[in-house]
């Protein structure tokens, strides 16, 4: 009965962690219009200092445009979400493994 049990919890923890992998993947933090002074090589990255918020980091692709830093913190917040996911999956396949015994 353990066995099948942390069998099922495993499968459900490794398809959660799958799911929250794949929205860090996906996620991305929109900035709000900027006009800093840009560089002409590279015209649709903005970097500069503000002298509230610090470093910003700017992307720009068509419409959108993306805050990188902003997006990294909540993809690694989101990556440590799954990852606790994965763990929680492997510890229980561990269980079922033993109780098999």
């Amino acid at each position: 009965m353990i066995e099948k049990i942390a069998t099922w919890g495993a499968i459900g923890f490794a398809l959660v962690a799958a799911v929250l992998w794949l929205f860090a993947s996906r996620v991305n933090i929109r900035a709000a219009p900027v006009n800093p002074p840009g560089d002409p090589n590279h015209p649709n990255d903005m970097i500069w200092v503000d002298d509230t918020k610090g470093l910003q980091i700017v992307t720009q692709t068509g419409a959108e445009i993306v805050d990188v830093l902003e997006t990294a913190r909540t993809q690694s917040r989101w990556n440590s979400y799954a990852a606790a996911a994965a763990a929680l999956s492997a510890t229980l396949q561990a269980l079922a493994l033993l109780a098999a015994k």
